[in-house]
């Protein structure tokens, strides 16, 4: 995949001045992710690196069960701000910093609201007005078994069976016309092979 650093002119196709046509789709080397770049305005000066560069979303939640704790938020403060990778573009991570609860009715409204990309929601009281192209989400959540990393591979739609925290159940209307269940397209089983090995559990 190019990353280079070299200033371009990114454009629509009809202008004579863009280096580089837009839309166009970037693919990595083994073409098992790809990237749209499109444009709904003028012209852009940018480079190929800084749309290589990923921007991941992680959330937390408060104290678990019977639990008066939950480790999520440990992890989730614990995880760097930037993944630094040789002759790649760098990982930017951010973080959503409250801890979340599990009542439904308010997760439902957070969610629109995390995928907005809008910095205020990662960094309260910012007034920029700079959106971020948030490309993985990732909630980290605590398992009540412990000696093992848990990787969820699919999500169901009607599988929501306990009640919240705050003892209502799942209004199954908000899920209307949503697909039965949504898959992983990651190698899960790799990724949870390679977190074992580099925080193996003691």
């Amino acid at each position: 995949m190019m990353t280079t650093r070299l200033p371009m002119i990114f454009g629509k196709v009809s202008d004579p001045q863009a280096f580089v046509k837009l839309p166009q789709n970037l693919y990595e080397t083994g073409r098992q992710c790809v990237a749209t770049i499109q444009t709904g305005g003028a012209r852009d000066l940018s480079s190929f690196y800084e749309m290589w560069e990923a921007i991941v979303a992680t959330d937390a939640g408060q104290p678990y069960r019977e639990f008066n704790y939950n480790n999520s938020s440990t992890i989730r403060n614990g995880i760097p701000s930037t993944i630094a990778r040789k002759g790649k573009p760098p990982i930017n991570i951010v973080k959503y910093p409250h801890d979340i609860s599990c009542v439904y009715s308010e997760l439902l409204d957070l969610a629109p609201e995390l995928w907005s990309g809008k910095r205020s929601v990662y960094e309260p009281g910012s007034n920029s007005n700079k959106t971020l192209e948030i490309d993985l989400m990732i909630h980290i959540g605590m398992h009540p078994d412990e000696g093992d990393y848990f990787l969820e591979k699919r999500a169901w739609r009607e599988k929501y069976e306990h009640s919240g925290d705050n003892g209502k159940y799942l209004n199954r209307d908000a899920l209307k016309g949503q697909p039965e269940k949504l898959l992983v397209g990651f190698d899960v089983e790799d990724i949870a092979e390679k977190v074992r090995q580099s925080l193996p559990v003691s």
